[in-house]
């Protein structure tokens, strides 16, 4: 009967001692996941910030690509009023060049009649 007395007070010390260990492990499960929990909620804070900024960051891309057009639009008009103001001179040195030369010959055709 002893020898029972022995084996069961051995057999419930182990199982103390096994029910310690499974608390702290059961503890130790709990505050990782309470860690993990804090560490997904800074996360979920992170993603929420970077998707207002991601947003602003679009809006801002838009704007600037509104502003490109408007500034592609305003040099093609610079562009072909250039161009114009190009031909009206060419137009207006060859008027004066023919007016020039006529006047030559108007004035030559004097002289040689005098």
């Amino acid at each position: 009967m002893e020898k029972e007395l022995e084996g069961s007070q051995e057999g419930s010390e182990v199982l103390r001692t096994e029910k310690g260990r499974l608390e702290e492990e059961r503890e130790s499960l709990l505050r990782a996941g309470e860690e993990k929990e804090k560490a997904l909620a800074a996360l979920e804070e992170v993603r929420i910030g970077l998707q207002k900024d991601l947003g602003k960051k679009e809006d801002e891309s838009e704007t600037l690509k509104a502003r490109i057009r408007e500034f592609e639009e305003a040099a093609e008009e610079n562009r072909a009023a250039l161009t114009a103001l190009e031909d009206e001179k060419k137009q207006s040195d060859r008027l004066r060049r023919t007016s020039y030369r006529r006047h030559l010959s108007e004035g030559c055709g004097r002289s040689a009649v005098v």
